[in-house]
């Protein structure tokens, strides 16, 4: 009734056809609708695109804009006061039919609802102006679907067995192992096998051949003390690391000297081991030597040694 006699062409064509012009009230909403959020396009330009989305109508009509379009200041007082709306109330109406209609208007108002939220996730078009507008919703994890593009590729058994035997071994398989085969604590195999040093401990363990735990230890819980020391391990590499556990495998270090080592090539990571082993004193002796040397103190000593 409030439109029977409008001068509006679009809503007077859209009635012709069988629609119906359906209203929503947005309490406090008044001036907010006509608000520009981008160059010429308004926060009511927003509810339109999600109108037109959801309720394939032409588009929206709100009292930020009235009158207007062909529609008489007459014909909004009258909407207002239909619909019960108060001066700081916006009105948003919709032409056509009326499943169409409803549906245009429920995205509206789901979108001012959105809009206590904050921005909305979703996908926008560029458009030549620079500006963009609502294209569809981002899609959560509950929407994704298959590439529609790309046609499917059949996975075969042969495949999927050669994917498993490349996959990297898990975390828990990795500490059953490492205690199994080279006898680490539960503690210490735990925290080597997450360990980004991981790698660099099976290397040296089989390169080296020294003892797995001494070398767990070493770079989860020596580095870590020496740097609180104020070492600087960073400087400390994989060369660094190993070439110290291959002194150790060939018994001319003893393990109670490595964190001595280690101080000393971080703060002269160019130096060779060898050459920082001769600045400390710590080359080990030959047996031969150690066994002339123990013979002769014990010959110099014989009384003590026969008393």
């Amino acid at each position: 009734e409030i439109f029977s006699g409008t001068k509006s062409s679009v809503v007077r064509r859209a009635l012709g056809a069988g629609g119906r012009a359906l209203a929503v009230k947005l309490p406090k909403f008044a001036g907010i609708l006509g608000r520009e959020l981008q160059p010429e396009r308004r926060f009511g330009t927003e509810l339109a695109d999600q109108a037109r989305l959801y309720g394939k109508v032409g588009g929206i009509f709100h009292t930020d804009e009235l009158p207007g379009y062909g529609i008489s200041e007459e014909e909004t007082d009258k909407l207002r006061s239909t619909i019960g709306a108060a001066e700081d109330d916006a009105v948003v109406f919709v032409v056509g039919y009326k499943e169409r209609a409803e549906l245009a208007l429920k995205a509206v108002v789901d979108r001012v609802n959105q809009a206590f939220q904050g921005v909305p996730e979703e996908t926008r078009r560029a458009l030549r102006d620079g500006n963009t507008e609502f294209m569809r919703p981002l899609p959560g994890a509950e929407r994704m679907y298959p590439e529609t593009d790309i046609p499917p590729i059949p996975i075969t058994r042969d495949r999927l067995n050669r994917i498993r035997r490349k996959l990297p071994e898990r975390p828990e398989q990795k500490v059953k192992r490492f205690i199994k085969e080279y006898h680490l604590s539960q503690n210490l195999a735990s925290r080597i096998s997450l360990s980004e040093n991981v790698a660099l401990f099976e290397e040296i363990v089989k390169k080296c051949r020294v003892d797995p735990t001494l070398v767990a230890s070493t770079l989860e819980e020596t580095l870590v003390s020496l740097r609180r020391d104020g070492v600087p391990v960073e400087n400390l590499n994989k060369k660094h690391l190993e070439g110290t556990f291959k002194l150790l495998s060939l018994r001319k270090i003893t393990k109670e000297s490595i964190p001595q080592i280690l101080s000393a090539l971080a703060r002269k990571p160019r130096e060779k081991v060898e050459k920082i082993l001769d600045e400390l004193g710590l080359k080990a002796m030959p047996i031969r030597e150690l066994e002339g040397l123990v013979s002769g103190i014990v010959d110099n000593n014989i009384e003590m040694v026969r008393g």
